[in-house]
């Protein structure tokens, strides 16, 4: 405890005596200080509710690179961002025409998890990783992320990665539409095809473009496991388990993550000499080069920045100032950092793959969305007579009103639960069971199918559902005044 919070009576006095504080406004400061004898640029940003990380990729693929500025706007146009930093090690030194998958384009290397999904990398190793929570958590620790199939809702297997590429036989590979180039997939391989959760297809390899929505399994020859049957029904899920084990419920709700290093700070220790699956010159504990760094205080900020230092010295100054995890970012060319008040701090010096940023996480959008964008903002929910303000806005899509399934179901007091594996939720009240998968457009009430107008989906964390079909399945009655855009219900 007194380590805890001497740490965090020195980050304040940091930000106060080094180089200058450049400001600070809305729970975010930028400041500068001497790491190793150079100058390294700071952000600190405070964690509240509603305060995320959100990852953007480059044209939301994970093969593709873009100005950072690019990125930056796209991430600015959707929340209110409020610092970018250049995120995860990518493919950089491709020829630049006639891109290609797997050697010759800028894939993104290791984990990367959006919403919840793990949409690159993954495996059996414990990697870096800093991940962000829908409730305004961040955390570092090492985590491995096992890619998951369930078939059918009993049979599983692991993959060896998303979104990546194996030449061994023994390979299974899982893709997902965030792969936009062509995938070279032997003859010899068999190949899986899954929309809307269910198996469409499966055929010998070939060249398969990821149409959007889709998703393909690829199973090499002497796979272990045999593919699911045309007609099965197959969900994704992603193991995770933290090398604490006091991280697991935290690491649970994580929605947005990705994996890095090497691990500089890990418990409030200098870990920068115990990283011994990073191989490159550039990577030792004792290299001097240009990077960007990320970790998360003993108080809960997360620290963003860039220097020129070697791990060990910027580890030293991380855990003095009461860092309790952090990690290194990609450098050299790739290195950058930006605020809206300041612009960038530290410009790349070429295209990026990805970007970690710090928004609060509400939608500018959603206040100036047009009628034919599909989605209505403002809708107020009344059930029983009572006003509920969700943190997730309920909204309208493909004429279907959506909204978040735990305020529904717990305020007509129905139990949720939710089985990250298999991404299925359980709700229970008195004779009623209703079970749900994320991305199908089938349920279950009681052991019957029924289809669903649109399919259970996680937005900002939280589960949402068609309003008619969680209401009804609880016996409730849905009544919806248009004019006032009020949904009511009563049960």
């Amino acid at each position: 405890m007194i380590k805890k919070i001497l740490g965090i009576c020195l980050a304040a006095l940091t930000a106060v005596s080094s180089a200058g504080l450049i400001y600070g406004s809305g729970g975010v400061s930028v400041t500068s200080a001497s790491v190793g004898g150079n100058s390294a640029n700071i952000v600190y940003v405070d964690m509240i509710p509603g305060r995320m990380g959100e990852v953007g990729l480059a044209n939301n693929s994970v093969v593709s690179d873009e100005s950072a500025d690019n990125i930056v706007k796209r991430q600015g146009n959707s929340y209110n961002l409020l610092t970018s930093v250049n995120g995860r090690y990518f493919n950089a030194y491709y020829s630049g025409s006639g891109t290609s998958y797997p050697d010759n384009c800028p894939r993104i290397y290791s984990a990367v998890i959006t919403d919840g999904e793990l949409i690159n990398g993954g495996g059996d190793s414990k990697l870096p990783t800093i991940g962000f929570t829908a409730d305004g958590k961040a955390i570092m620790d090492l985590v491995p992320f096992i890619p998951m199939v369930y078939v059918n809702g009993s049979r599983s297997f692991s993959t060896w990665g998303v979104n990546s590429f194996f030449t061994d036989p023994s390979a299974i590979m899982h893709f997902t539409d965030e792969m936009t180039l062509t995938v070279p997939l032997n003859a010899d391989s068999k190949m899986v095809v899954i929309e809307n959760g269910i198996v469409t297809e499966v055929s010998e390899g070939r060249n398969i473009d990821i149409t959007s929505g889709a998703e393909v399994l690829a199973f090499n020859p002497d796979a272990y496991a045999e593919p699911p049957a045309v007609g099965d029904r197959v969900t994704f899920g992603t193991r995770r388990t933290p090398e604490r084990s006091e991280d697991q419920t935290v690491l649970d709700e994580v929605v947005n993550a990705v994996s890095v290093g090497p691990m500089l700070v890990n418990n409030g220790v200098n870990v920068s000499r115990d990283n011994p699956s990073f191989t490159e010159s550039d990577q030792q504990p004792d290299t001097v080069t240009l990077k960007a760094f990320i970790g998360v205080m003993n108080d809960g900020r997360v620290i963003l920045g860039t220097v020129t230092a070697s791990n060990t010295a910027l580890a030293d100054y991380l855990v003095d100032i009461g860092c309790e995890g952090a990690m290194s970012l990609d450098g050299g060319a790739s290195t950058m950092l930006y605020t809206p008040a300041e612009g960038y701090i530290k410009s790349a010096g070429r295209k990026l793959a990805n970007v970690i940023s710090i928004v609060d996480k509400y939608d500018v959008q959603q206040e100036t969305e047009s009628a034919d964008s599909g989605k209505a903002s403002s809708i107020t929910l009344i059930i029983s007579e009572k006003e509920y303000i969700p943190e997730v806005e309920p909204y309208i899509e493909n004429n279907v009103t959506m909204v978040p399934l735990r305020v529904i179901s717990e305020a007509l007091e129905a139990e949720v639960s939710y089985t990250e594996d298999t991404k299925t939720v359980k709700i229970s009240k008195g004779d009623t069971t209703v079970v749900l998968i994320i991305g199908s457009n089938t349920a279950e009430i009681n052991g019957n199918s029924v289809t669903l107008e649109n399919p259970a989906v996680i937005s900002d964390g939280r589960t949402m559902v068609p309003l008619r079909f969680a209401a009804e399945a609880l016996d409730a009655d849905v009544q919806w005044n248009g004019a006032e855009k009020t949904v009511i219900i009563t049960g």
